[in-house]
């Protein structure tokens, strides 16, 4: 039987978020804090608090808020309220009260998982799905030789379900999420903090026309194209550190109609 909507509002939100998406939280007040998943803010800005035995949030960076059914809806792109409920259902897997416990108090660390340690462990997996999958959705094939070669793309296997996870990493190499993408099906979710995507680090400072898209494949797809110097933004919101186009006089944006 599904869980009713009502209960998954009632799912404790901190243990959910800590469990699915590795924030760190602390106590404030009645509540808890952490730092955006959607922006780059250094102080933390997102509020988790119960209130009349549902859990909402508000995160002040973004402007984003609701319930958990929001939350997952914006932190994996998914922009059909019931593909979000659908996936809440999914992770939260029958059952609609937490085992974990608390975060701790204001001062210490939550437990998260490593997403360095994750990525090593998918990079075990064997990527022929991967390549499968990229072919698939047209992607061209030095390219995608290129991605798996270069550890760029790499194989999760979760849930029973296999993803094509991408190594999202910054200008300086460093990783920052892994950004992964359902074979079979719709699902996508982002391990770790959101981050801009690009294989084109040392040339955006210094282009004149970059091109901004929505997703990873979408990306991709532009560059199989031979479509210049661009990033992906890992879902619809423009948030990224502006000097990253200092000298960019052109932007050819290419994103869905949300």
């Amino acid at each position: 039987m599904s869980i009713a909507v009502d209960a998954l509002k009632q799912v404790h939100l901190v243990e959910f978020l800590q469990t699915h998406y590795g924030l760190e939280f602390q106590r404030a007040g009645s509540g808890y804090v952490t730092r955006s998943p959607f922006t780059a803010d250094r102080q933390p800005s997102l509020t988790v608090r119960e209130q009349d035995g549902r859990w909402l949030f508000k995160d002040f960076s973004s402007g984003l808020g609701g319930s958990i059914i929001d939350l997952v809806g914006a932190l994996e792109g998914l922009n059909d309220v019931g593909q979000a409920i659908r996936r809440v259902r999914e992770l939260v897997g029958g059952t609609v009260t937490g085992s974990l416990p608390l975060p701790p108090a204001s001062g210490e660390r939550a437990k998260r998982y490593d997403i360095t340690e994750l990525y090593q462990r998918f990079h075990l997996q064997d990527p022929g799905v991967c390549r499968d999958y990229l072919l698939g959705r047209g992607i061209g094939a030095e390219l995608v030789e290129q991605l798996i070669e270069e550890g760029e793309v790499v194989h999760n296997r979760y849930q029973e379900r296999s993803y094509c996870c991408f190594a999202v990493r910054d200008e300086a190499g460093v990783l920052r999420c892994l950004d992964n993408h359902e074979i079979a099906g719709p699902g996508k979710f982002v391990l770790g903090t959101k981050h801009v995507y690009s294989r084109d680090w040392t040339q955006l400072s210094a282009s004149f026309e970059v091109f901004v898209c929505e997703g990873i494949i979408d990306y991709l797809s532009i560059k199989s194209m031979d479509g210049g110097v661009g990033i992906a933004l890992l879902g619809n919101q423009l948030l990224f550190d502006p000097g990253l186009l200092a000298h960019c006089r052109r932007l050819v944006t290419a994103l869905d109609n949300d």
